[in-house]
């Protein structure tokens, strides 16, 4: 027994009847359209040999990237997962503010123990202070040391 059985008004099954008939043409017709806008973008690419930087290569990409947005809206190939896209941005966020928590409480520790305006160049002095490019790690690595805590692992 269909939905449609369940309306008893003969006018209004009718009704209901051709909008469910008009949707589904709406719906063939938008699936038409995007599978040709798939294959003209497909068929628009170029040979770009095997330099990604290329012009031709990178409007191979763009037009990669509508076909396959296109071909996503029509359900003939799977797309990213919403959900999982907005628990990595929420990850990525989370992470971000531990790491600005983690910041801010190094530098409320060293103002608290270690700056002053008469304290020179104490930081030169400190025992893990290494001349390198790599300043803020090696900031944290004589924060740590200082408050006798094992410096993080460098992210590589």
């Amino acid at each position: 027994m269909s939905a449609l059985e369940n309306i008893e008004d003969a006018e209004d099954r009718a009704q209901a009847q051709a909008t469910i008939a008009r949707l589904t043409q709406e719906r063939d017709e938008a699936r038409a359209a995007l599978l040709l806008i798939a294959r003209r973008a497909e068929a628009m690419k170029e040979p770009c040999g095997m330099d990604p930087e290329t012009p031709a290569a990178v409007r191979n990409g763009g037009l990669s990237v509508i076909s396959c947005m296109a071909h996503i809206a029509i359900g003939t190939c799977r797309g990213p997962s919403a959900l999982a896209t907005v628990v990595d941005d929420l990850a990525a966020a989370t992470a971000r503010e531990e790491a600005l928590r983690e910041d801010a409480a190094r530098y409320l520790w060293l103002r608290a123990n270690r700056l002053s305006p008469d304290a020179g160049s104490w930081f030169l002095s400190l025992p893990v202070y290494e001349e390198t490019d790599d300043g803020p790690r090696a900031l944290d690595a004589a924060i740590d040391a200082a408050r006798k805590v094992p410096t993080a692992a460098p992210e590589r």
